[in-house]
This record gives structure tokens, sequence and C-alpha cells, in this order.
């Protein structure tokens, strides 16, 4: 496979496209797919009909993030556009799913990824609060082992309120998933964390949804977390991003996923994912260096699985790109400087990919998700 990275950033969401295209147009006579990643500013019901109209094709995914990565560069308000084009056994194909509340989505989805179980998947999600819980469900209907085939993440946006988007031919799906798979490539996925767990371990005694309402004998978890910011001049639930709370496995005890705080409210403290009720979990805290470490270490552990990849997928939480505070770009810089290919990635609102064990499915949040491609 041949795959490229382009980027254009303009005021005009039709001017990045004719950069986009020019620039393709000099690099290859054709392609198979393109994947878009876009700034929310610009108008979503220009965007199929502009991508068509520019390059003439319904060969493309695009969606919306409030950052992306072009190569080494991250780019905060444009488009980036990353081209791919067989050469020898490999396709690409795209599943979509316009909404995971319909009633079966999640046997739709499960079934997709048990009959393409040695296919690599690219999942990409709407951000909601049901999100994480469709994403279990659809976990516990794999009949496969091990779950080290699908990396993705959920799209981001501007604005508490304005959702997410996905675009794939005359649609704009709000509430669905897209799947990009590939068939006949040699993938290896890492899952690069470096926020160590520390403190007293808390029991949710009472969760709902999203949130945590109390914890161990009936503590209410909104006075504790609130006193964490306690005595900070302008406290803002951005300094808590560096100190995720790390749930543990209910039966072995491992790292289950980490949760990123949201708000705190009377009511509850709520997060970028889903709680239940028994779960436990501790605080955790990283600073930038503690997270670029851990990314050197799990790129330098997948390279050798795939000698010379064509290709790098990377999806970094928000949060975890806030707490690398200036120091952002240097997480890419790792993952081009050792796997020495293209790279094409994004800030999300969560991400999906396995467990450390290799078990489950699931939504993470503050981690960074890496996966190198190469045809077979």
């Amino acid at each position: 496979m041949v795959a490229k990275v382009f980027a254009s950033v303009r005021n005009s969401f039709l001017f990045c496209l004719e950069d986009l295209e020019k620039e393709i147009r000099r690099n290859f006579s054709s392609y198979d797919f393109l994947i878009f990643s876009i700034h929310p500013s610009f108008p979503r019901e220009d965007v199929n009909q502009l991508i068509q109209k520019v390059f003439g094709t319904t060969n493309y995914l695009a969606f919306s993030s409030i950052s992306s990565f072009w190569n080494e560069k991250i780019i905060e308000k444009g488009v980036v556009c990353c081209v791919m084009k067989m050469e020898r056994e490999g396709s690409v194909n795209l599943q979509v799913l316009d909404s995971i509340f319909e009633k079966e989505s999640v046997n739709q989805l499960a079934d997709y990824f048990n009959t393409h179980s040695n296919s690599f998947h690219f999942f990409l999600g709407n951000y909601s609060e049901s999100m994480g819980f469709f994403i279990e469900e659809v976990s516990s209907r794999l009949q496969y082992q091990p779950v080290n085939n699908i990396v993705g993440g959920l799209c981001s946006t501007t604005g508490v309120q304005k959702k997410t988007a996905i675009f794939v031919d005359n649609k704009i799906i709000e509430d669905g998933v897209a799947i990009l798979s590939f068939h006949g490539f040699d993938v290896a996925t890492g899952i690069s964390l470096g926020f160590q767990p520390y403190g007293i371990t808390y029991t949710i005694a009472k969760g709902e949804g999203v949130k945590i309402v109390s914890v161990d004998d009936g503590k209410e978890f909104y006075h504790i977390a609130k006193d964490f910011l306690k005595d900070i001049p302008n406290p803002d639930i951005r300094y808590l991003w560096y100190a995720p709370i790390y749930i543990l496995d209910e039966d072995e005890g491992y790292l289950a996923t980490l949760r990123t705080f949201k708000s705190i409210k009377e009511d509850g403290v709520e997060f970028y994912g889903p709680i239940k009720k028994g779960q436990k979990f501790k605080l955790s805290f990283a600073g930038p260096e503690e997270i670029l470490n851990e990314d050197k270490r799990v790129a330098t552990e997948i390279k050798p699985q795939v000698p010379y990849p064509e290709l790098t997928f990377n999806v970094s939480c928000v949060a975890r790109q806030y707490v690398l505070e200036d120091k952002q770009h240097k997480e890419i810089d790792i993952y081009t400087n050792i796997f020495n290919t293209h790279l094409f990635g994004f800030f999300s609102f969560g991400e999906v990919g396995p467990d450390s064990k290799y078990n489950r499915l699931k939504l993470f949040n503050e981690t960074s998700l890496v996966a190198i491609l190469r045809e077979k």
C-alpha cells in the first residue's frame, strides 16, 4: 500500500479541499480510499456535497475532530486527509451503523467483527454517554480471542451541546458508528497509558450511567472530588485531567480502563465513560514525561511485529493532550521517528481498543492508541 497524509488550513472548507485535491493529484494517479478529519467549525451540511464535487468519489470516510494529526504536526483548524492506494493483496471496505440505538445494532456489529476476525478494523464512533455501554455490549458478543484487531476512537467537537459528526456518502451520522476494515494486512496495535495509580482504593456504592454518586459506605463522591480542588485558585475541572480514576478489573485486579473527570455536581461526579456499581478504582497521576516515556516504550515494543509499516493510525484523548501541555507534538514525534511512516490521527473524546489482556473491547479515556499497518 502507498499511503500519505496531507493537510490544509483555510477559512473555507472548499478551499481546503481544493488544496488537498491538487496535492493528492501531484502524488497519486489514482487511489482507493480517502479519510478526512475535519474541524467542526466548518458547516457540516456542506461536507458530503463538497467532497464528492471536488474529488468525484464516494469512497471516503469523514468525521469531526477539534485537532488532527498530520504526520509530525498537529492541525488545530483545518482538514487532514489520509490517502490510500492498494498495491498487493489488501482491500478496504466500510461498514456503517446509522444509530447505536436501533434494536439490532449491537448484534449487527458483533456479527460483523466475528465474521471478519482476521481483519483489522478502524473504529470511529460518535460521542455520547451511551457509546461506552454499546461497546461493552458488542464486546460481550465477540466470539474470538485475542481481541487485538480493533482500534479507534470517538469523534470530538467544540461546544458542550453540539454533537459530533461522521460523514459517509450522503449521510451525516450523529449517533452511530463507522468501521473501516482492512483485509489482507499485517497489523500491530498498542495502548499507551503512562498514568500510575496511587492512594486508597474506592468502591463505587452507587453509580448511574457515567456518574459516581457515592463510594464505600455511602460517602458522597461529590464532596471527595470537590476536596481534590480545595485551596486551588480559580479551580478548573481540567486540573483533574492529570488524575483520572484508574478502574480495576472486577475479576483479576489489573487496569480495566481510565476515566476522565467531566463535571462535579451535587447529584454526582460525571466522567467521559461508563461507571458501574461495585467497580473498584484508585486515583492516578501522570505528567508529560511519564506519558511520553510510555509512548516510546509501546512504540518500541510493537515496531518489530510489523517491519517497515506503510501507515500509522493514532487516536489520542483530548484530556491526554491537555496533560502533555507544550509537549503535545512530542507524542507524534516519537511515533513518526520509531515507525518511519506517514501518520494520521485525531484528538478524541474516548478511545476504543482492547484491554491490557486482549480479552475485551473497551472505551478508554486519556490513552493514546496506535496501529501500524502493512499490506501483505
